[in-house]
């Protein structure tokens, strides 16, 4: 997921503001991990398993919300084509 988002920085962003999007991309990407059993632990402490599911139902509804607000509408292809060649040189590389 962090090399899509990076591409859709590279192709939103402006020119100046590119390079500190990224890094704030990097440092959510990264810091994530690190807190995040922290907090788990933290909550379950405290509270019982169910919780960890519960408390961050509120923050999944006001990023969907938010992401439908600001995210800019990208237009798709019509038709698009299957990449024959793409398969068999990725099936035959895995």
């Amino acid at each position: 997921m962090m090399p899509l988002v990076n591409v859709l920085v590279m192709e939103f962003a402006s020119d100046g503001h590119q390079g500190a999007l990224m890094g704030l991309v990097g440092l959510a990407f990264n810091f994530s991990p690190i807190i995040g059993p922290s907090v788990a632990g933290l909550i379950l402490d405290f509270f019982s398993w169910r919780y960890l599911f519960l408390l961050v139902l509120p923050f999944i509804i006001l990023t969907m919300v938010l992401s439908l607000i600001f995210m800019p509408h990208l237009q798709t292809k019509q038709h698009p084509q299957f990449n024959y060649c793409g398969l068999v040189t990725c099936s035959l590389s895995l």
